[in-house]
């Protein structure tokens, strides 16, 4: 399905034209018994909603959605399936979703130490700690050349921000390792600093809460006029012009709430620190789990309960809540 035509079926959506879009979009594919649905059919457990459509990130994914016949089904009749053949839930895929990202930066840690020549033994711990202002990593261990070795590298690496990264990434509840205010305040230095060159000790508000830059520019016209934005603001297409303007308000809200809060320097900085061991990384911040090789113990006890949504949802509950 072309990207314009996409766009004219959520055109339609937005309209309050639900059933028809719903229809549309699911028309000419492949028909599909109104009540079975292999473990082909399925890319993710949620019943089918408008949300898996726009959510549908590959090309793939969207294909698969367009192959089932939903109809004449009512959305909460709609089950789909993992790759057991059993009902998914949304809290065991989220899970699932961390323990892959989990896999990949474990990978990654443990690349960079062997290619700098450093391999953890068995038995040998060490602990990370990371500033989030200054991303500097402190590492101990029992093995203190060892982990002075590991401090080295990382901060060589400028790896602070990729452990705050995996702590965060772990956290199933909200402000686990910091406050909301923090973590804006800490991504909006990561994205100044990425977008502009600078970090909001640089930048100036107005008296209105408007952010300048350096160069005395507000971020709002920097933003319009940078060569991703403009031309999706200064197009005909409704819909490449919204989000082009979304993008913007998306990157000053957090500035916004940054001043409201009384500016940088009001809102602490904060630590955050995880454990390591021949394993891979060890979660320190989390309330009762864990993404740890040995923490995975209430992960299990969620995938034993498959089957039984209402179970999963009540034990799943502690823990994302």
């Amino acid at each position: 399905m072309k990207i314009s035509d996409f766009g004219s079926r959520l055109k339609a959506y937005q309209a309050g034209q639900q059933a028809s879009f719903v229809k549309n979009l699911f028309s000419g594919g492949q028909k599909k018994s109104a009540n079975i649905f292999t473990k082909t059919d399925v890319f993710t457990y949620q019943p089918i909603s408008l949300s898996d459509i726009f959510n549908a990130r590959y090309g793939s994914e969207l294909q698969k959605l367009q192959k089932l016949d939903i109809s004449n089904l009512p959305k909460s009749e709609v089950i789909l399936l993992d790759e057991d053949g059993l009902p998914r839930h949304g809290y065991i895929d989220a899970a699932n979703d961390k323990i892959k990202i989990r896999e990949r930066k474990n990978n990654d840690i443990e690349n960079l130490l062997s290619e700098n020549g450093i391999k953890i033994s068995e038995g040998e711990k060490f602990s990370f700690s990371v500033d989030s202002k200054t991303l500097n990593v402190i590492v101990s261990g029992e093995n203190s050349d060892k982990a002075k070795q590991i401090e080295t590298v990382l901060n060589n690496n400028k790896f602070g921000k990729e452990i705050i990264s995996t702590a965060n990434q772990a956290c199933l509840k909200q402000e686990e390792i910091a406050s909301h205010i923090q973590m804006r305040k800490y991504n909006a230095n990561q994205s100044l600093q990425y977008k502009f060159g600078c970090s909001l000790d640089d930048i100036t508000f107005g008296a209105d809460g408007t952010p300048y830059l350096p160069n005395g520019q507000s971020i709002a016209e920097a933003l319009s006029g940078g060569a991703d934005t403009k031309p999706m603001l200064s197009s005909d297409n409704e819909m490449t012009k919204a989000v082009g303007e979304a993008f913007v308000e998306a990157y000053l809200r957090p500035l916004r709430e940054i001043y409201n809060a009384g500016g940088a320097d009001a809102i602490s900085d904060f630590t955050v620190t995880i454990d390591y061991d021949k394993n891979g990384y060890i979660d320190t911040m989390t309330d009762g789990y864990g993404f740890g090789k040995d923490q995975l113990g209430w992960y299990d006890k969620m995938k034993s309960l498959r089957g039984d949504a209402a179970a999963i949802t009540a034990y799943g509950s502690k823990i994302f809540a």
